[in-house]
């Protein structure tokens, strides 16, 4: 939490101006698992004639019930807010870490300058500090969803832990509980080292090979891919293998970086969410 609490987002000023834009945030369903993903959907209706004035960082925070700050999605929106005009609506992934809260969460949204985290004004419910009520989800158990777990082939997990990552090896696995229904796989991924050679990343379930994915050298990538029923197999456990065509030795690169891991990619979030599910029980 402290690091949470810590969020650049959190400390700010204020940009003194008029409403630029009134922001609401819908889910592809009311409720998510803990460990889980799903699709949200940002909308910003900008006033007529009004025009925001700069580009501007968006900052989401997800609060319990007392109001206490769980986690944040803070991102930078495809279209850049200078170019923002009548109403813009974009979808990402939310990823829900596994975090000790079940039940409603409120949504803030606002926007805030990068360089200084000076917030801008809005429209809509200010809850204090011009961060913006725009909409609720409900968080349910871990065990409402697609339980994974990180097999054989990683590395253990880096960073601090609200951008926490792993690395994979060559080959990686993921198990997952196999609840018979369709899913829908989602990855937040890079590959940091530039100059470098593109990483090509194979997805296979039982030995099937179920989608491919390039990682751009220095680029970050977030991958949505549906499995059909018949891709997740029967078993249970399931076993998804990430198989990554080249890896790097870091220490191979430059002597003076001590890492003599073979790594892949660097993978910050892996879920998995059933397409068809449903809704738990209050």
């Amino acid at each position: 939490m402290a690091v949470l609490l810590g969020a650049p987002a959190c400390r700010h000023s204020e940009v003194a101006s008029k409403p630029v834009a009134a922001p609401s945030v819908t889910f592809r369903r009311e409720w998510a698992p803990l460990g889980g993903a799903i699709d949200a959907t940002y909308r910003f209706v900008v006033p007529d004639g009004a025009a925001v004035d700069a580009d501007y960082k968006v900052f989401v925070h997800f609060l319990d019930k007392n109001g206490g700050l769980m986690w944040t999605d803070d991102h930078d929106p495809p279209v850049p807010t200078s170019r923002w005009r009548g109403t813009v609506e974009y979808t990402r992934a939310v990823f829900i870490p596994v975090y000790p809260y079940v039940g409603d969460a409120v949504v803030q949204v606002g926007l805030y300058v990068s360089s200084t985290n000076a917030r801008v004004q809005l429209a809509g419910e200010d809850m204090g500090g011009r961060a913006y009520r725009a909409g609720r989800l409900r968080i349910a158990p871990q065990t409402d969803g697609v339980v994974t777990l990180f097999g054989e082939g990683w590395y253990q997990p880096e960073g601090p832990p609200a951008t926490e990552w792993r690395w994979t090896k060559k080959e990686a696995a993921l198990l997952f509980q196999n609840r018979g229904t369709a899913c829908a796989l989602y990855i937040d991924a890079d590959n940091p080292f530039q100059p470098g050679q593109a990483r090509q990343v194979a997805l296979s379930v039982a030995g099937r090979a179920v989608a491919r994915f390039d990682v751009p050298p220095g680029g970050q990538v977030r991958q949505k891919i549906p499995l059909s029923l018949e891709q997740m197999g029967t078993e249970d456990p399931g076993r998804l293998l990430l198989s990554v065509d080249n890896t790097i030795v870091p220490h191979r690169q430059s002597t003076s970086n001590a890492d003599e891991r073979d790594l892949g990619i660097r993978v910050f979030h892996l879920a998995m969410d059933p397409v068809d599910h449903s809704l738990p029980a209050k």
